[in-house]
C-alpha cells in the first residue's frame, strides 16, 4: 500500500455566511407500519441503462473534461514490485471477523449500500430497492423486503431507491431513509422511525415533499445523519429533464425533529434550509457529521466541497447552531483552506474493457467530537494516476477551523466509495477503520478496509470480499460502480466496525456483502476520568484493571511527608519505584498508568520517606 503523508498546517480562511432561506415545515404521519409484515408486492422497477445524467449535459461535460485532462496529466502506472510498501511499520491490519452476503441485487445501478446495527446487534442492511433485518448474535435473518414495504398502503408508484438506514445509539431506535420519483410532480422523501428497538415492531412513517419549495425541482443523493436532538438529511435538487441549463439547482438539506419521530406524533416539525451560498457559485452535496463515540449537539455540523472541479482545496463548514424544537436554530458557513489539494477521481479500472466510474470528489463520510472532524471522499493520486482517498481532519471548531489531510493509495488498485467510523474509546482518540471498494486490471472488483491509529498511521488494507467477476450491467462504459458504502462502529463494542459494500458476481453482475472488521489491539474499556472516581481512602480502583488503564489509589496524611510509591511483584521483589515527592496533609490520591506492567498480580505499597513507615499495601491485577 502505497501512503502519502502530507500534515503541513495551513490556516483556514474565514467567511461567515448565514442562510438566506429556512423554511418550517410540519409533516404530517403518513402511517404505522409492521414493515416485515407488508403483502406481497410487485416491487416493479424500472433502471435506465444509460449512465445517469442528473447534472445534466453542462455538468457531466464538465466532468468528462476534467477526467480527461487528468487522466493525460497523470496516466496510471501500476507498481507489481511494491503492493504494500509500508507493510512493515504500520499498525495492524483489520481482522475480519464475521462476514456474510446481504441484499439479493434487484437491478439496480448501483447498489447504494448502507447499513446499520444496534447495540443488541440487529443489522439492517438496505440497497437499490430493498432491505433485511439480520440478527448477528444468532446468525440468522428475521425478515427481508422491499423499500415499498415502508409505504405500500399509500399507493405511491414511483420508483424507490436511494435508501439510507441510521442506528441512533442514544434512543436505541433505526431511521430508514429512501427517496421515490424521479419529477417535481413525483419527488417524495420517506423518512420511517422505529418505535422500539426491534424493527419487526411498527414504523412511523413521514413523507416529505420533494419538490419543498414549489420550484419544478425533485430531490435526489440523500446523505444522512443525527445527533442527539435531531435528524439531518442533506439532498440535491434538479429540474425537470431540462436541455438547455445545467439540470442540477441546489444542494439543500432538512433538519427533523427525533423525538416526534420515535413517539408517531400526528404532525413531525421540520426546517429546510436552501440557498445556502446565496450570490456564490452552488456546492454541490451536503453531508452531515455523525457523533464518533455518541450523539452530540444541540449544534449539527455538515460538510461540503468544491467536488466536480479538476482539483480544488476548500472544505465548506456548515455548522446549525440549535435544535428544531429550539425555534432558534441558525445556519452559518465558513469556508476552510486544507493543506493538500483534492482531485477529480479517475475511473476505475477493471480485468475487462469496462472501466467504472469514480464519480465526483464529494464529501461521503465522516464523524465529529470536541471540535474536530474527520472525514473521507474519492480522490485521484497524482503519483501513480490511481483512485484513492481523501482522508480530512478539521479541528478549531467552531471558532478557528484549519483543515489538513492525508492521502491513501494503493500501488495496484483503483480505491473508491470510502466511508469511515471511529473506533475511539477515550475523548480525542482519533482512531478509525476506513471502508471501501477496489478494482484493478489484475484482481476482480471488491471490498476492503483500513485502520488508522492514533498516530495517523494507517495499517494495510484487508480484503472484506474479493470480487468474483467484472461489472459488466450496461452496455457502455464506464459502468456505474456506486455512489455510497456504509459503515458504523458497534456503539458498545467500539472496536468492532460493520462495513457494507459492492463487489462483482458471476455473469457481471452487483452483489453486497457485510463485513465486521476489528482489531484486537483496539479492543478495551474506556479509561475512567479522575471526576468519575469518588474519593475513598485506601481503595485502589480499577481492579483488576486493563493494561494501559491508570490505577488510583487515594490515601490520608495527618501532617505534610515525603512519599514514596513502589510497586512490587508477588514474590515481593521491587518492579519499579514509580514515585517520590512530597504530599500535604488531608486527603490524596496517587494515578499511575499500567502500561509498562506485563499481565499478571502486583503490590502497590506507598511508605514515607521519612520515616520508612509503610502507610498503605494494596495488591492489584493487570489484565491483558
Amino acid at each position: 500500500m502505497r501512503l502519502s503523508f502530507l500534515l503541513v498546517f495551513l490556516g483556514g480562511f474565514m467567511l461567515s455566511i448565514s442562510a438566506q432561506q429556512q423554511t418550517k415545515i410540519s409533516v404530517p404521519l403518513s402511517a404505522q407500519v409492521r414493515v416485515a409484515e407488508a403483502p406481497p408486492d410487485f416491487n416493479a422497477h424500472v433502471q435506465n441503462l444509460e449512465m445517469s445524467n442528473h447534472f445534466g449535459d453542462h455538468y457531466k461535460a464538465i466532468i468528462k473534461s476534467n477526467r480527461a485532462a487528468l487522466a493525460d496529466k497523470y496516466p496510471k502506472r501500476y507498481d507489481k514490485q511494491a503492493p504494500s510498501a509500508l507493510r512493515g511499520a504500520s499498525p495492524n491490519a483489520p481482522t475480519v471477523n464475521f462476514k456474510v452476503e446481504g441484499n439479493n441485487h434487484h437491478g439496480s445501478v448501483p447498489n447504494d449500500n448502507d447499513v446499520a446495527i444496534s447495540n443488541a446487534g440487529i443489522l439492517i442492511s438496505v440497497i437499490n430497492s430493498s432491505f433485511i433485518y439480520y440478527d448477528t448474535k444468532n446468525q440468522q435473518q428475521i425478515a427481508s423486503g422491499w423499500l415499498n414495504d415502508y409505504i405500500s398502503h399509500l399507493n405511491i408508484t414511483s420508483s424507490k431507491y436511494d435508501p439510507k438506514v441510521i442506528y441512533d445509539p442514544d434512543a436505541d431506535r433505526f431511521i430508514v431513509i429512501f427517496l421515490s420519483g424521479y419529477t417535481y410532480q413525483t419527488s417524495r422523501i420517506v423518512v420511517a422511525f422505529s418505535s422500539t428497538n426491534n424493527p419487526t415492531d411498527p414504523w412511523n412513517v413521514y413523507i416529505l415533499p420533494g419538490n419543498s419549495l414549489a420550484n419544478n425541482t425533485w430531490s435526489d443523493y440523500p446523505v444522512v445523519g443525527i445527533n442527539k436532538h435531531d435528524l439531518f438529511i442533506g439532498i440535491n435538487t434538479f429540474f425537470n429533464g431540462s436541455q438547455n441549463n445545467s439540470g442540477f439547482h441546489e444542494s439543500c438539506f432538512w433538519q427533523v425533529s427525533l423525538t416526534e419521530g420515535y413517539q408517531g406524533a400526528t404532525n413531525l416539525n421540520t426546517l429546510y434550509y436552501s440557498d445556502i451560498l446565496q450570490n456564490q457559485s452552488a456546492i454541490f452535496n451536503i453531508t452531515p457529521m455523525r457523533g464518533a463515540r455518541e450523539g452530540y449537539g444541540p449544534d449539527m455540523y455538515l460538510l461540503s466541497n468544491r467536488n466536480i472541479q479538476a482539483s480544488n482545496d476548500t472544505i465548506f463548514v456548515l455548522h446549525v447552531s440549535n435544535t428544531v424544537a429550539s425555534g432558534n436554530a441558525q445556519l452559518s458557513v465558513t469556508p476552510v483552506k486544507s493543506d493538500l489539494t483534492y482531485f477529480l477521481p479517475p475511473v476505475g479500472k477493471q480485468f475487462n474493457s469496462d472501466d467504472l466510474t469514480l464519480n465526483d470528489s464529494r464529501v461521503l463520510g465522516g464523524f465529529y467530537e470536541n471540535g474536530n472532524i474527520q472525514f473521507v471522499q474519492s480522490c485521484l493520486d497524482t503519483s501513480n494516476g490511481l483512485g484513492g482517498i481523501y482522508h480530512g481532519f478539521i479541528s478549531g471548531l467552531p471558532n478557528s477551523p484549519s483543515c489538513t489531510a492525508q492521502l491513501i493509495s494503493d500501488t495496484l488498485k483503483d480505491l473508491g466509495f470510502p466511508n469511515i467510523a471511529s473506533t475511539a474509546v477515550n475523548a480525542g482518540e482519533e482512531e478509525a477503520f476506513i471502508g471501501f471498494v477496489y478494482t484493478s486490471p489484475l484482481d476482480s472488483t471488491g471490498m476492503g478496509a483500513l485502520y488508522m491509529d492514533n498516530y495517523r498511521q494507517y495499517s494495510p488494507l484487508s480484503i472484506i470480499k474479493k470480487g468474483e467477476n467484472a461489472v459488466n450491467v450496461l452496455p457502455s462504459s464506464p459502468e456505474r460502480w456506486g455512489d455510497y458504502s456504509g459503515i458504523q462502529r458497534k456503539y458498545n463494542e467500539p472496536c468492532r466496525v460493520w462495513f457494507s459494500g459492492s463487489f462483482g458476481k458471476p455473469g457481471g453482475h452487483y452483489g453486497t456483502y457485510i463485513g465486521e472488521c476489528f482489531v484486537d489491539s483496539i479492543c478495551r474499556v474506556e479509561t475512567p476520568t479522575e471526576p468519575e472516581v469518588v474519593y475513598n481512602p485506601g481503595v485502589l480502583y480499577p481492579n483488576p484493571s486493563s493494561a494501559g488503564e491508570f490505577i488510583y489509589v487515594d490515601f490520608l496524611l495527618d501532617e505534610d511527608d515525603f512519599i514514596l510509591a513502589t510497586v512490587y511483584d508477588m514474590l515481593g521483589k521491587r518492579v519499579a519505584e514509580i514515585w517520590e515527592d512530597g504530599a500535604k496533609a488531608g486527603n490524596n490520591r496517587i494515578t499511575f498508568n499500567t502500561l509498562p506492567l506485563s499481565q499478571g498480580a502486583y503490590i502497590l505499597v506507598l511508605s514515607s520517606s521519612t520515616s520508612g513507615e509503610k502507610l498503605l499495601t494494596k495488591k492489584f491485577v493487570v489484565k491483558k
